[in-house]
């Protein structure tokens, strides 16, 4: 079939697990087959690994598509590759108009080496953005933006601002699944689904800090049907990307009990988050009977120095409850993080003497500076460095030098050498 308009999504999924995959270049499919219903469109979408093939393997594929519309997902471990290929397509496919999506989408413009820039960079949730640019394609008005308009060899830097798109659905309950409408088919045995949008936390850490959107939820029959379609595809594990699971009793209640009732031998195994605030005993009574794979609750840090920084406090004494009740439940775990604002070695110290206390597995990240977050918008106010060249780490900031993360990094290598409990939660304690 000949198409007037072609659309070319590419993704580079986290090559530790072969069976992750781009999620959100499939929500965005499945967006577009339900909302623009447009025959004259075709969209491919290409979902490759980030530690097979390379950049020109990349554009070889993006110019055989010569699409009108090119989107890629950025993300840390593929920013130096999402570079090259927008260089090399805006100079060998000129008229191609260029979309940046995903997590570490926001703030591409600051952050990338490269001179060249795209069109337009979405923040937050992509698909009403996607659909809505697609329809401006079709309906000629795309290519008449002051932004489309100027010159391909004037969209660098200091010369051209590519235009933002900030999306935030006002309700989830119609949202179509890519898996129910056959967009889309998980390559192993790995299923990332939905239950909730939003978080009640604006952590300084984490993007969602800067959204202003409440949580939404999506419909529980898609829900189910999703679960079942899991079940039915003999997929082994659904991982819930939810801020946290367990906002509502009865939803959760609900949702077990679909599992329940398509997988009652426990096949399918989850992963999911869950919100220290909201757990309670009739919840992990809920949970108890689901196959769990990973469980896991934040408490980011103990020092009370952190707490105004982060914008989210704990009291010890009350997390250390919740966490009797998350030990209930197999393979659980807390997350901690190491280079806070506010935090020191002597604050760090603490927060590790209290974790061994708890007897939990405890998985610690080292802070990174999202653009889009309030650690990356305020970092003059925190005096806050990071590392550009690697992935953003944190190095400094007032209330420690980068001779004190370094030691924290060796305080935490001694509880992990004495304890298997403590656990690298990235690669980058090393």
């Amino acid at each position: 079939m000949n198409y007037k308009f072609r659309v070319c999504l590419m993704s580079h999924s986290s090559g530790e697990k072969l069976s992750a995959y781009g999620y959100g270049p499939a929500k965005l499919l499945a967006a577009a087959k339900e909302k623009l219903l447009e025959p004259d469109v075709r969209i491919s979408f290409f979902d490759l690994k980030e530690n097979f093939g390379d950049a020109q393997q990349d554009v070889e594929i993006v110019r055989n598509e010569n699409p009108d519309i090119l989107g890629l997902s950025v993300f840390l471990w593929n920013f130096d590759r999402v570079e090259n290929i927008l260089c090399n397509i805006r100079e060998t496919l000129p008229d191609t108009i260029i979309v940046l999506g995903g997590p570490n989408a926001p703030g591409y413009e600051l952050l990338s080496k490269q001179p060249w820039l795209p069109d337009f960079i979405v923040t937050g949730e992509g698909e009403e953005a996607f659909v809505s640019i697609v329809k401006k394609l079709v309906d000629g008005s795309l290519r008449s933006l002051d932004s489309i308009s100027t010159k391909t060899d004037m969209r660098k830097k200091g010369l051209f601002k590519p235009q933002i798109l900030s999306g935030c659905a006002q309700s989830l309950e119609s949202s179509p699944s890519p898996y129910l409408t056959n967009v889309y088919v998980p390559p192993g045995e790995l299923v990332y689904m939905e239950t909730s949008r939003g978080c009640p936390n604006q952590c300084s850490f984490c993007v969602s800090g800067n959204e202003q959107a409440k949580i939404r939820f999506f419909s529980l029959d898609i829900i189910r049907r999703e679960i079942a379609w899991a079940f039915e595809n003999c997929k082994k594990n659904i991982n819930f990307c939810d801020a946290a699971l367990n906002y509502n009793n009865k939803r959760l209640e609900e949702i077990a009990q679909a599992a329940l009732d398509v997988d009652p031998s426990g096949k399918l195994s989850f992963t999911f988050a869950l919100h220290a605030d909201h757990l309670s005993k009739a919840q992990i009574e809920i949970l108890s009977r689901l196959n769990i794979a990973c469980a896991t609750m934040g408490l980011n840090s103990t020092n009370p120095a952190t707490f105004d920084t982060v914008k989210r406090s704990i009291d010890p004494e009350k997390f250390k409850e919740k966490v009797s009740l998350l030990k209930k439940l197999p393979n659980s775990n807390i997350t901690i993080m190491m280079g806070l604002p506010g935090d020191t070695v002597d604050g760090f110290k603490r927060t590790l003497e209290y974790c061994a206390s708890l007897g939990v597995q405890i998985n610690c990240f080292e802070l990174r500076v999202f653009p889009g977050t309030l650690f990356f918008d305020k970092a003059s106010q925190f005096d806050l460095k990071y590392d550009l060249s690697d992935g953003l780490k944190a190095l400094s900031c007032f209330s420690y030098s980068n001779d004190d993360l370094s030691a924290m990094r060796e305080l935490f290598k001694q509880y992990a050498a004495s304890s298997e409990k403590f656990v690298r939660g990235d690669q980058v304690l090393s």
